[in-house]
């Protein structure tokens, strides 16, 4: 069963961005800041955005599939065996076609975005798969 954390995405909605791409970084979080208003926490690597989900304690995590070193997957299962962030909500962020939502569910995760996205329509794209079944 799947914890997700009551939120209205709305202020002040904490986010962390786990990517190794600083150009996909940078165009997220201000994507996310200016369209969303939500706080964005950008990090280049899976043991630094693990770290940050720990301290900063975030409502999402949204993380590449691929990265060097800790991929996407390793990240979100370490976030899931930690009792501190397990109910943390994480999406995936993915290049290949064959990581879908329902692939990504099974590794814990809220669903996937496919690289590359409309920069217009992510925000929306995470509250649909942020949103709690059922509601």
């Amino acid at each position: 069963m799947l914890l997700v954390r009551e939120s209205s995405l709305s202020e002040p909605f904490r986010v962390v961005l786990i990517d190794d791409d600083a150009d996909l970084r940078m165009l997220i979080t201000l994507t996310l800041r200016t369209a969303a208003a939500w706080d964005v926490a950008a990090f280049p690597d899976g043991a630094s955005g693990i770290e940050a989900v720990r301290t900063l304690r975030p409502d999402l995590v949204i993380v590449d599939v691929m990265m060097p070193g800790m991929d996407g997957y390793e990240v979100c299962r370490r976030l899931k065996e930690d009792r501190a962030t397990t109910a943390t909500p994480v999406i995936f962020l993915t290049a290949r076609q064959q990581t879908g939502d329902d692939h990504a569910r099974a590794a814990g995760a809220l669903g996937a975005i496919s690289k590359p996205f409309d920069p217009a329509q992510l925000a929306s794209r995470i509250r649909e798969l942020y949103r709690p079944a059922g509601s």
